[in-house]
């Protein structure tokens, strides 16, 4: 909740109206998106996958 609101004030600051939608929304999608980053499980763990340069 507090992403979206810092992503409402932002975006009503740099972009008026439309920004109160954009901010947010892009703001959402980032975080979510750095969430999963952070998650993923580091590539030397797994099983290598054939075909692969490494």
């Amino acid at each position: 909740m507090p992403v979206i609101l810092v992503g409402v004030i932002g975006g009503m600051l740099a972009d008026g109206l439309l920004g109160i939608f954009v901010g947010p929304v892009l703001l959402g999608v980032g975080f979510v998106l750095l969430m999963e980053w952070m998650h993923q499980r580091p590539v030397g763990d797994g099983e290598p996958i054939e075909g692969s340069a490494l």
